[in-house]
Formats: C-alpha cells, sequence, structure tokens
C-alpha cells in the first residue's frame, strides 16, 4: 500500500482549495485504487510560512507520493516545496504551474500534469486510462466525505462549489475554459444536496467556481429556486458574464435573496479599450445592455464586483484609467465594490504563447512587470491606484453597513468636479507607506494578497474616513 500525501495552500484564511477532495473523491471510487493507495490531505493557508508547511509536511507518517496543487497566489510556494526534498516521487498539477518542474538532481522525479486532473492522475498511478465518465458522473467531493472534517466543520470556513468546467469566452489570458471547446455540467441535484449538506454543517459563506454560473439560464434557475425551497441563507460569491443575465434568473435571484440569502455577482470587464478586448478574444464592451442587465441585477439588492486588469496587450495607462474612471462611477451604487488587478500570464493560455512575440517582460511567477505599451512605472502606478480603489470600496464595509467613506469620496470628486484617477492619486499620496514599496507591488500575487491585508489594518475605516474628511 503507498500512502500518497496532498497538499493545498488556500489564497486567504476563510477558504481552502476543493481540488485536492475531487481528485481523492474520484480516486477512491475505484477499488483497484483503494487497494492500492490511501489518500491524505493537508490544508494549508497563504499566511502560513513555508517552513511551517515544511515542519508540517514532514511531521507526517511516511508517504511514498506528494501531490502538490499550483495556483496563481500559492505558485512560488509550489515551487520551494518541490525541489524541498520531501519525497522522492512528486506530482504537480494544476492551473498555474512552476516553469521549473525539472529536478536539481537524481534524488526525486517530478511528474506534470496539467489540464483537467482526475483522469491523468488515474493514469499516472495506475498506468492505464480510466473508465470514461462524464462530469455528471463524477463523485462529490462533499457528499463522500474527501474533504477534511476540520474543513466541514469550521463554520467560517467558505465553502467552494464548482457546478460547471468550460466558459462561453475564449479569452487570451484565462484558463477559466479549461481548455475545453465545450461546457460541461455537473449533476445539478448533486450541487443542491452538497450545498444543502453545508448549510446544515453552519455553513453562511459560498464561493460558485464557475466562469459564468449563469451560462445555462434553466440551471441556474432551477439551482437558486431549489436552495430557495430548502430555506438556505448563504451568501455566494459567483461569477458571471453580464449579457447572459435574464429576467428568470434574476427573479429568481430576487427570490433567493428575498428568503434570506444574499449574493455577490462579479462580472469581468477588464478594459472598455475595443482594441485592448480585440486583442484578449473578448467581444466589444457594449454599455447600453451591460448597464440594462446589471441594473436588473443592483434593483433586487445584489452585490456588483467590477473586474478589471491593467497590463493587457493594447492597454496603456491612460486607456486602463479611462477605465478605471468608468467603473469607479458605477461604484455609487451601494452595494457595488471593485476587482481591479495586474495582468498574470498563466501557463498554457494564448497569451503565454505569445509572450516574446508580445514583447511583455513579466517576473518569476507570470506577473506582468511591463508592455509595450505600459512601462513599469506605468504598471506600478496602476497597482498603486488599485490597491487604494480595493481600500476605498472594500466590500467588508458593505457587509458592515459602514456608506461613509463611500459617500464623502463622491462628495470630493463632485465638489471639485476632478477625474476619479486624480481624486485616487491624491488619497494614495497620503497614505503611501510600506506598503507601496515597489517590490512589494512587483513581487507577486502572494505578496499583493499579503499587502491587502495590511493595508486594511494600517489604514482602519476610522482612519480612512479622517483623511477624506482633511483633504
Amino acid at each position: 500500500m503507498k500512502n500518497i500525501l496532498m497538499i493545498s495552500i488556500a489564497g486567504t484564511e476563510i477558504n481552502f482549495l476543493i481540488s485536492m477532495p475531487t481528485l481523492k473523491a474520484y480516486m477512491n471510487q475505484f477499488e483497484e485504487v483503494r487497494s492500492q493507495y490511501t489518500f491524505t490531505i493537508l490544508d494549508f493557508k497563504l499566511i502560513d510560512t513555508i517552513d511551517y508547511i515544511i515542519r508540517k509536511i514532514k511531521e507526517q507518517p511516511v508517504f511514498n507520493i506528494l501531490c502538490l496543487s499550483s495556483y496563481t497566489w500559492n505558485k512560488e510556494r509550489i515551487e520551494i516545496l518541490m525541489h524541498a526534498h520531501l519525497c522522492k516521487d512528486i506530482i504537480v498539477g494544476g492551473p498555474d504551474i512552476p516553469e521549473n518542474c525539472n529536478p536539481h538532481d537524481s534524488s526525486y522525479t517530478i511528474t506534470k500534469i496539467e489540464g483537467e486532473g482526475e483522469e491523468k492522475l488515474f493514469y499516472s498511478l495506475m498506468n492505464y486510462i480510466p473508465p470514461k465518465q462524464t462530469l455528471a458522473e463524477k463523485p462529490s467531493a462533499y457528499l463522500t466525505n474527501s474533504v477534511n472534517e476540520n474543513v466541514i466543520n469550521d463554520k467560517s470556513m467558505c465553502i467552494n462549489i464548482e457546478t460547471m468546467r468550460g466558459c462561453n469566452y475564449r479569452c487570451a489570458y484565462c484558463a477559466y475554459h479549461k481548455f475545453l471547446d465545450h461546457i460541461e455540467y455537473r449533476d445539478r441535484d448533486v450541487i443542491v444536496q452538497e450545498i444543502e449538506f453545508l448549510y446544515k454543517k453552519g455553513k453562511t459563506l459560498g464561493l460558485i467556481l464557475d466562469s459564468n454560473f449563469f451560462a445555462n439560464e434553466q440551471r441556474a434557475v432551477y439551482i437558486l429556486d431549489k436552495l430557495t425551497d430548502l430555506n438556505i441563507h448563504i451568501k455566494f460569491d459567483i461569477e458571471i458574464i453580464g449579457s447572459f443575465i435574464t429576467e428568470p434568473i434574476v427573479q429568481s435571484c430576487n427570490r433567493y435573496m428575498r428568503n434570506g440569502g444574499d449574493l455577490l455577482i462579479a462580472t469581468g470587464i477588464q478594459s472598455i479599450n475595443k482594441d485592448v478586448l480585440k486583442a484578449i478574444n473578448r467581444p466589444p464592451y457594449d454599455e447600453k445592455v451591460f448597464n440594462e442587465k446589471i441594473k436588473s441585477i443592483e434593483k433586487i439588492g445584489a452585490m456588483i464586483r467590477y473586474d478589471l486588469i491593467a497590463g493587457l496587450p493594447k492597454e496603456t495607462k491612460s486607456s486602463y484609467e479611462n477605465s478605471i474612471d468608468y467603473v469607479i462611477n458605477l461604484l455609487r451604487y451601494d452595494r457595488s465594490c471593485p476587482g481591479f488587478s495586474i495582468l498574470h500570464i498563466i501557463p498554457f493560455t494564448q497569451i503565454a504563447k505569445n509572450v516574446k512575440e508580445l514583447g511583455f517582460l513579466i517576473n518569476n511567477i507570470g506577473v506582468v512587470l511591463s508592455t509595450p505599451t505600459m512601462s513599469q512605472e506605468d504598471i506600478i502606478e496602476c497597482n498603486k491606484l488599485n490597491l487604494i480603489i480595493r481600500r476605498l470600496f472594500d466590500p467588508s464595509d458593505i457587509d458592515n453597513n459602514r456608506k461613509e467613506v463611500r459617500c464623502l469620496y463622491f462628495k470630493l470628486k463632485d465638489k471639485y468636479h476632478i477625474s476619479n484617477v486624480k481624486l485616487l492619486t491624491s488619497i494614495y499620496k497620503l497614505v503611501e507607506t510600506e506598503i507601496f514599496k515597489k517590490r512589494s507591488i512587483l513581487n507577486g500575487i502572494a505578496e499583493s494578497r499579503l499587502i491587502w491585508t495590511r493595508m486594511r489594518t494600517e489604514i482602519p475605516y476610522d482612519k480612512l474616513l479622517n483623511i477624506l474628511e482633511n483633504l
């Protein structure tokens, strides 16, 4: 019997990775696998130091294979673990695998799994192809007890629910479509059973892992209506494509919220520049259609998050600032927030294949440092704006019904008749501290998340309000 140790490193304190439990559930459905392998999962957070993670791994009973799940936010640590001589046989998979997967010496081997992991892990371990299964036929990680009990019983922990794989778009920078030429769906009744099971465990926060939960109107309506009928009151973070909002979907969202649930609807604008959108394979931004559909969701009280990405092909500092100015004006609505970031190059995407041709300079974990149309200083300045915007329009302030900062911000903008970018620049100059050092700004996604955590501590709400009152 061989023991497989599976390592997950989540990006926030309230999250965990569902990828390893999903693999464990899939593998354990086969008797021939269960007779040869056992699977143990260790859950870590980004705030855990690499020394702590290594120590905990070494404290485990003897294991024969170390399995690592690599994402944008934990990529640096996964690379360290790969080469820390923790095990002779290492398997690494995930959407953002470190490039340096070659062993440093002959004492260990590294097997890299790219794309969908279930069948490929099976083949790696068993050396033959497993029986074909649709996504709807694959077992649930939650309903097979594949998620660690401490995660299930922690009421503060956010639940991760996957309802589909694939995407309606094929954005050049993104791996959300999972390299599928179509969308695959999980069994909708199993999804409802999972959520009901977790709600009864005391869970109140949920993250839908789909690229576009509204991709199929009938499925989205069915799931939301079932949750309403079951009196489930979870706040779900849902990613959607705005053009897929329909009246039946709005009605189901409204019923869910009126019954005690809550929804954060995240929609990716990415840029309002038509040349940028064309360069990344996204359709032109239709402001009229988008606003009409988003307004219909706003009217029922859902929280809206608007996403932008700095550093995309053909984006300039000026065009990104135009996008910022546009989106910030949308944030006058009390229950809306920003989701702004710097482009991170994910392996195997279209952009990743053309980095040299595009003339992008990236760091060791794929964060864009400069492009032909945005200098390194431009990227730094844009990320400063991203960070201060996140602090000013923090969704946790919305949850706590704190509106003074937002109201005062727009009063100042209207009073002085200036652009959002000019006002934001004035504000961040007043709070510029160690958190805005260039090294931190450019040190990658993992560091940016830690910067954000420090900002909340170093610039508490009352201090932020005082700064605005004295502008």
